[in-house]
């Protein structure tokens, strides 16, 4: 299995390109769903993708996330 890390965040991080992933995330579906949840009461629009692998993954874009000028 590839490398990976756990790591709890705010919306504002996600908001302010949390890991410079230029909007691009991946949840287990349990932690999605509660994400989903608050960025609906935040209008925060998602692109969703379901992956199919060993652990039920979701893979998202976050619209209108601060992206820093490098």
């Amino acid at each position: 299995m590839g490398k990976y890390r756990i790591d709890p965040v705010t919306i504002d991080q996600i908001m302010d390109d949390f890991g410079v992933s230029c909007g691009d995330y991946a949840m287990e579906k349990e932690a999605f769903e509660r994400f989903k949840t608050v960025a609906e009461k935040e209008n925060i629009h998602l692109s969703v993708n379901e992956e199919d692998c060993d652990v039920p993954l979701m893979l998202f874009t976050v619209k209108g996330v601060r992206i820093p000028d490098d």
